[in-house]
């Protein structure tokens, strides 16, 4: 993965509860050892029904911080925002976008968000009808209008439901690559990917 912006930066890596958070280890290991980035990994607790923090952790050389399991951090929140140079929540399920959008925090993930001043990108996946309600619409809308980056899903491929349709996580080259316009300011806020 060519990615000569990233070497060394702090990537806080966020899963919601799609199955697309099955991939997270993938993804994780493709951003640390790919793009050589440092990765702390925060799930929710719907993403640990798709996926278990022992094969995330390996994948990010670092302990999965969930909202039962901290380590040594006192202001868990407070802590891992501030050390991240970029949050990345992927997969951004509906539900963590209507949260995000509304300020709400009912875990630790989505209180990092409302913690975090760094640039923070949105990697939705869902369903393709759930991506087209208005309802889903209008929160990322906002989000962007408050300054987060938002990825438009990868159209045209099987989703986890079998429909074809808007819906699926781009590969992580691409995510990267719109992280990186993103956070040195070229990319437009309301871009579709």
């Amino acid at each position: 993965m060519d990615a000569p912006f990233w070497p060394g930066r702090r990537i806080l890596l966020g899963a919601g509860g799609s199955v697309a958070a099955a991939t997270m280890p993938q993804t994780a290991a493709a951003l640390r050892l790919g793009a050589g980035v440092q990765l702390r990994v925060v799930t929710t607790p719907a993403a640990a029904t798709f996926v278990t923090p022992a094969p995330l952790a390996a994948a990010a050389g670092h302990a999965v911080y969930t909202d039962g399991r901290t380590g040594d951090l006192i202001v868990p929140h407070v802590e891992l925002a501030a050390w991240a140079d970029l949050v990345l929540v992927m997969p951004a399920t509906a539900d963590l976008l209507a949260q995000a959008a509304l300020g709400l925090a009912p875990n630790l993930l989505t209180t990092v968000l409302l913690a975090a001043t760094c640039p923070v990108v949105m990697v939705p996946a869902m369903n393709a009808a759930m991506w087209a309600k208005p309802a889903v619409r209008r929160n990322v809308a906002t989000l962007r209008a408050d300054g987060v980056g938002v990825l438009d899903p990868v159209d045209g491929v099987s989703l986890g439901d079998g429909s074809v349709g808007p819906g699926a996580m781009p590969a992580p080259a691409q995510v990267l690559a719109f992280a990186a316009r993103f956070c040195a300011g070229s990319e437009p806020l309301d871009v579709a990917g």
